[in-house]
């Protein structure tokens, strides 16, 4: 017969199957290199139990356990089954090994004062031999425990038993000075001054569907590649937040995103930054993003030169003789090369540039993933009624019967006089976060607030 039996620490071949016919059975009790186990089963695109478990380095004094096992279960099941044969052909298991560590090493790492004999007791429940002198432990792990190799694993491993719930939590003390990344310090001050800019920074995944470098092994058909830049991701980004415009309460669009982007010629720090109008009567996008350029390129005391194009508005971002980034290439975008301003700034880098706010804690709630409604309301009203009175009935009314669910306004988008008349119109949002609204559901608490109008004498339009 041709073909595999089976891949061995993998898959069992179809051939290997035991059936009715089968009266002789040679049975393997193995152990396999981790490395090889895991390699081969990429290789071939079998993930299963037994490849998790042979990959994550298992001992091979458990081979002749489990072969032990089998015929002491197989005899109570075939009281007429005979062993042939039995044979060793791996005969140079591990030796045991010991790890020292001290009392005092143990307190120190965990931050925790515990006594020697509950030490003693979780080492030794662990299945552990110990031998203690003047505080030192000899900690001889089972063989079972490969993952127990050096002193901080006996530690790790102590803490775990005795509970990392009683273990106190200590921030580390952070040394600001001149030691800290210079790319680090350059992203940070952009970071602060992007967000003082009314930005919002995202981060999105490296991975898309086209670029010039390929993943071996994607995580899925759309990501089999490495970025080559920024702005995809994050143009996808302003389209979905243009989406949730109204929800939010935005007149505009500002994200940016710092990153790795990786092309033919290597990697390098991106930053992308992005401006969209939500009403068109807004200044220019093209127009904010040069301003924002200039106050980067200010505040960095970059030397740099824009090489403009027609509007003056956008161009190539030059620094050194190189093109360092540009303008307006997309409508209201900024991309800049972060490593080649690094290789070019004069501006000294130390931590104290950046701007570190304490107290400036922000919460966050999550939010609903069900679709939202809108509902506007325009209303003819006298004249001497101001609007945050009218806001103030519509408000009141919609949060008796709505509660909760209206999420956003009202909010105030058109108002003008006519004939002696005030006409002012309010937009509302509703949303759930445990169903989608039906039209009905929000129609019912409209047309009681449409109740509560006609009783101020304010006519609908």
């Amino acid at each position: 017969d041709a073909g595999a039996l089976d891949i061995a620490g993998i898959k069992g071949g179809k051939r290997a199957e035991v059936d009715i016919n089968t009266k002789n059975i040679t049975l393997i009790s193995s152990n396999f290199n981790p490395a090889y186990i895991r390699k081969t089963s990429i290789e071939v695109g079998i993930r299963n139990d037994s490849s998790k478990r042979y990959e994550n380095e298992i001992t091979s004094h458990l081979t002749e356990k489990g072969i032990s096992k089998f015929i002491e279960i197989g005899d109570i099941i075939f009281k007429d089954m005979k062993i042939l044969s039995f044979r060793d052909i791996y005969n140079s298991l591990p030796t045991k090994w010991s790890v020292e560590i001290s009392h005092l090493s143990i307190e120190s790492i965990l931050s925790y004062s515990i006594k020697e004999t509950r030490v003693l007791e979780i080492l030794k429940r662990l299945g552990c031999n110990v031998d203690v002198n003047n505080s030192i432990y000899t900690v001889t792990p089972p063989f079972e425990r490969l993952d127990l190799v050096i002193p901080e694993d006996i530690v790790d491993e102590i803490g775990r038993i005795e509970g990392l719930d009683k273990i106190k939590s200590i921030t580390p003390k952070l040394k600001n000075n001149d030691s800290s990344s210079r790319e680090y310090i350059l992203i940070e001050k952009i970071k602060d001054l992007l967000v003082n800019k009314g930005f919002s920074e995202i981060i999105t995944r490296s991975f898309t569907n086209k670029g010039d470098i390929e993943v071996s092994y994607p995580m899925a058909s759309d990501k089999g590649f490495l970025r080559t830049s920024l702005s995809s991701n994050v143009l996808s980004s302003v389209d979905l937040a243009v989406k949730n415009s109204i929800l939010l309460g935005l007149d505009e669009i500002r994200i940016f995103e710092i990153g790795k982007v990786f092309d033919k010629d290597g990697e390098h720090t991106s930053l992308f930054a992005v401006i969209k109008n939500i009403k068109k009567k807004l200044e220019k996008e093209k127009e904010k993003i040069k301003a924002v350029r200039d106050e980067v390129l200010k505040e960095l005391e970059l030397d740099a030169q824009i090489l403009c194009t027609v509007d003056d508005t956008g161009g190539i971002i030059s620094l050194g003789g190189k093109h360092i980034g540009k303008t307006n290439h997309l409508d209201g975008a900024m991309e800049i090369n972060l490593d080649l301003v690094l290789e070019n700034i004069k501006k000294d880098l130390d931590i104290s540039i950046i701007d570190i706010k304490q107290g400036t804690r922000k919460q966050f709630i999550p939010f609903s993933s069900y679709p939202f409604i809108t509902r506007d309301i325009a209303m003819f009203v006298p004249t001497e009624i101001s609007e945050e009175k009218a806001k103030d009935l519509i408000f009141n009314t919609l949060k008796k019967n709505a509660g909760n669910l209206l999420v956003k306004g009202p909010d105030l988008f058109d108002m003008f006089e006519k004939n002696g008349k005030k006409s002012i119109a309010f937009r509302m949002v509703f949303q759930s976060h445990d169903r989608t609204l039906s039209d009905e559901e929000v129609n019912s608490f409209m047309d009681e607030l449409y109740k509560v109008v006609k009783t101020e004498n304010w006519e609908v339009r």
